[in-house]
């Protein structure tokens, strides 16, 4: 079980994260951080991509019981029930990317960068929730993909936010960054019926320490999963608060996971340790995961037509 104690860990590594010169482990050198503002939804939520691969069986489990509330207003509005799930082995390590050469602002692009999170199975004995939501994507790449009509399902992952290592150590994050990301947590659904995008897409690294990775030709097919923003607890109930600013924007962090077929040849196998960034799982072990051909986009969806406020 997760104790309340690893909160003090919480700022373990944030003292590193002004540091004015890192070099990563692909051998990419970054840069002195300024302080910049967070972006408000309507600007940050819109560059919320990812690019997941799979990760190999036999990882260990962490075996956490928690419970999951919803952070998502239109969820909220139908009064989904908070949920009891124990949290399996890692399934998903998720970067974040943007598309077709067309890069987020730069003031947004200082936060999505270090969007970097491991996907966990979960268990629940809650029944599915069998809710039926319209999907509206928001990534001015796909500003004229239809709307969406799904319905939610089984609940099966719960994505957590990590922190990359190189041999040096783990990758600076300005601080204003890291205090929004340790809280992004995000509950995957399967989604029902199934409606191919059919898209061809070119992804871009956007992490610091994958910027000298290849561009990925793809062609997105199969929608599989809904990923929502949820804040976690303690079976006891207590748990670290989300800052107001924060909730505000993580909140709309809605995440539509689809399949896509690789046209360009897959990237060589890199290996990336990480750390959890969350204050439930800051003492837990460096993970040390191959970065495994991707398989799956994750790309930023409204609800209901209900979208990020400004």
């Amino acid at each position: 079980m997760i104790g309340l104690n690893t909160f003090r860990q919480r700022k373990g590594l944030a003292g590193l994260a002004g540091a004015a010169l890192f070099v990563g482990m692909f051998g990419v050198a970054t840069t002195s951080f300024a302080q910049v503002p967070l972006p408000p939804p309507s600007q940050l939520v819109p560059h919320v991509d990812l690019k997941c691969s799979p990760l190999p069986t036999g990882l260990p489990p962490l075996n956490a019981q928690l419970i999951l509330r919803h952070l998502n207003p239109v969820l909220i509005q139908m009064q989904l029930a908070p949920e009891n799930v124990i949290v399996t082995a890692p399934q998903e390590l998720c970067v974040p990317i943007f598309k077709n050469g067309v890069p987020p602002p730069a003031n947004v692009r200082h936060y999505v960068q270090f969007f970097d999170f491991v996907c966990y199975g979960i268990n629940t004995p809650t029944p599915p929730p069998n809710v039926p939501l319209t999907l509206r994507h928001l990534n001015p790449q796909l500003a004229n993909a239809p709307l969406e009509n799904i319905v939610l399902t089984n609940p099966r992952q719960l994505c957590l936010p990590v922190n990359k290592f190189n041999a040096a150590g783990p990758q600076p994050i300005p601080p204003e960054v890291r205090r929004v990301i340790e809280f992004i947590d995000l509950k995957c659904y399967d989604i029902v019926p199934p409606q191919p995008l059919n898209r061809a897409l070119r992804l871009h690294h956007l992490n610091p320490l994958l910027l000298n990775q290849p561009i990925d030709s793809v062609n997105v097919t199969i929608p599989e999963r809904l990923c929502v923003p949820v804040q976690k607890f303690l079976p006891s109930g207590a748990g670290p608060a989300i800052p107001p600013d924060v909730l505000n924007v993580i909140r709309w962090i809605d995440i539509k996971k689809y399949q896509f077929q690789m046209v360009t040849p897959p990237p060589p196998v890199v290996n990336i340790p990480v750390r959890h960034l969350n204050p439930l799982f800051a003492n837990t072990p460096i993970l040390n995961l191959p970065l495994l051909p991707a398989t799956r986009i994750g790309l930023p969806v409204a609800k209901n037509n209900v979208l990020p406020t400004p």
